[in-house]
């Protein structure tokens, strides 16, 4: 946010409102939220390979839905 404010102090991008957006969806998950919280304790009851594997079939699929709507805006 410094450097949005640094490089767009009147907010004239909009790009204040699309890191906002972005925050709703990743923070509960990723930032800190339910996914740290249970990190250890899944790598504890289920252990850590399964815990790989799962974590990259979500990888996986976050960045299809992300292609998916990158290249059908594009069109």
């Amino acid at each position: 946010m410094l450097l949005l404010r640094t490089v767009d102090p009147e907010n004239r991008s909009g790009a204040a409102e699309s890191f906002g957006c972005k925050q709703l969806l990743h923070e509960p998950f990723m930032g800190g939220g339910i996914c740290t919280a249970l990190a250890l304790t899944l790598v504890f009851t289920i252990g850590w390979f399964k815990v790989f594997i799962g974590s990259l079939v979500l990888l996986l699929v976050w960045s299809l839905i992300t292609a998916v709507i990158i290249f059908r805006n594009r069109r």
